[in-house]
């Protein structure tokens, strides 16, 4: 028994000493490449181009604080604008079948106001110069939601400027 132990343990102390004192071996050989291609990578910032328009300064170095507290003030500007309106003309209910429905929201990530428009089609907006302008097309978010609304409701226009 006293023997199995001794045979036990050194058999563990001569397995212990082989990997302890084992060398890796290293192989080498050379691996066939194929040819460097270019690629596009999409980043998530903001860039100093869109659809071909240089984007202003002041856009790019809107702090977070800034476009919340004036995206907010612009939403709360409109809603509050649309609901007097409405309650004005005894319309209980907006939703106008020919034209579809209307999604104004803020998009934090690329500090912008995104519109989906059914009569426009979908607009990203950029505060420039304490309005909500479309940089691809120079459109004013404020000009574009009116005309939208004489449109669909006759006689309607925003109280301030946003």
């Amino acid at each position: 028994m006293r023997y199995a132990r001794t045979l036990l343990r050194s058999g563990t102390f001569l397995a212990r000493a082989a990997v302890l004192t084992a060398r890796p071996t290293v192989h080498s050989r050379v691996v066939q490449r194929a040819p460097l291609t270019q690629q596009s990578v999409r980043c998530n910032s903001i860039s100093a181009r869109t659809d071909g328009a240089d984007i202003p300064e002041s856009v790019r170095n809107l702090t977070m604080e800034q476009y919340d507290t004036s995206a907010s003030e612009t939403l709360e500007s409109i809603y509050c604008d649309l609901d007097e309106f409405f309650d004005e003309h005894n319309i209980a209910d907006a939703d106008v079948e020919e034209s579809g429905s209307y999604v104004l929201n803020k998009q934090p990530p690329n500090k912008q106001l995104w519109l989906s428009s059914p009569i426009s089609g979908p607009k990203r907006f950029d505060l420039l110069d304490g309005e909500w302008v479309s940089i691809r097309d120079g459109v004013k978010l404020r000009d574009l939601l009116e005309e939208e609304m004489i449109q669909i409701f006759g006689d309607f226009s925003f109280s301030e400027q946003f």
